[in-house]
């Protein structure tokens, strides 16, 4: 999370010549922010600069828009004053706010913390699917999404059945697990499990192509082009490429560089394989081709990120 420590000296302001001399009294306010990146979106979710504004005694007022790590202001009221921040981006969108309320007395130095987050309200979420439809006799696609925390509700897709689906559905904006399954009949012939971000006020996209879904080129992998919260990157370890029939692997992942707890949740083809570190599994898989996937999350379930690997089983 980067912050920017922005120094309010506030003077007193007469009114009037009826009133005292107000001894100098001055704001210490850091802005830190958690509007920054995951899956990049077609504008820039990166803060670029900051529109500061406050609301004090006597309905004073000041406003600013800063790029520097410290700021100072002169002639504001002491007393109860309303601070508000936004992010802006390089193009000048809001993509973030913030506010808090602080106490100037006169002579002394005051601190105050504002935490610009991203932007309530709802957002879209767009996918669409295409597989080659000589490879299914009966082509089905199961999807559900995740919100953290919360229970998993259907997502439904559209489509002719001939190789092309699409699914579109309004959100609040956060994260979401998505978990995407093409079976024929009844049968899972790929999966995945991907991290969403869902952004207040805008679309994300996701495309997938299952189009070769016996071959290590037919991993569905989704492109989403919206987020604001910084992602978390996952590192894994003993993920090979190929096992051999009835053999197994085990795989680590970390997040070098989190300094906050992260957990992991494990998927294969789309099923759920169990929770940790690590997850060890294929023993009981037949020969073909498989998709695993891992979703971090931190522990008050704000940030999110996703990492999948393609192997195969091969016959002894």
């Amino acid at each position: 999370m980067k912050r920017i420590l922005i120094i309010l000296i506030v003077t007193a302001l007469a009114a009037s010549c009826d009133l005292p001399e107000i001894t100098v009294g001055s704001m210490e306010l850091s802005i830190g922010d958690s509007v920054s990146r995951s899956i990049l979106p077609e504008i820039s979710m990166d803060p670029h600069s900051y529109r500061i504004s406050g609301l004090g005694p006597g309905e004073h007022t000041f406003s600013l828009e800063t790029l520097k790590s410290m700021n100072v202001i002169e002639d504001l009221t002491p007393g109860n004053w309303l601070i508000e921040a936004e992010a802006l981006n390089e193009s000048g969108q809001v993509i973030g706010s913030g506010s808090g309320a602080i106490t100037i007395y006169a002579g002394e130095t005051t601190s105050a913390d504002i935490t610009v987050t991203p932007l309530d309200g709802t957002g879209n979420l767009e996918l669409s699917l295409i597989w080659e439809p000589e490879d299914l006799s009966t082509a089905y696609i199961f999807a559900s999404l995740l919100p953290p925390g919360g229970t998993a509700f259907p997502l439904d897709f559209n489509g002719n059945g001939e190789g092309s689906a699409a699914a579109a559905v309004e959100l609040e904006a956060g994260y979401y697990t998505l978990l995407l399954q093409l079976l024929d009949t009844d049968t899972v012939v790929t999966g995945s499990a991907e991290t969403v971000r869902i952004v207040a006020g805008e679309t994300t996209r996701g495309f997938f192509d299952f189009s070769d879904v016996n071959s290590l080129n037919g991993s569905g992998e989704i492109g989403i082009d919206v987020d604001l919260n910084e992602p978390i990157g996952i590192t894994l370890y003993g993920a090979y490429e190929s096992i051999t029939y009835g053999s197994s692997m085990t795989v680590t992942a970390s997040s070098p560089g989190e300094t906050e707890l992260i957990s992991y949740d494990w998927y294969l083809n789309g099923f759920p394989l169990g929770s940790g570190e690590s997850v060890s599994f294929g023993w009981d898989l037949d020969t073909g081709i498989y998709r695993l996937d891992v979703i971090a999350l931190n522990g008050d379930l704000t940030r999110s990120g996703s990492l999948n690997h393609i192997f195969r089983v091969n016959q002894p």
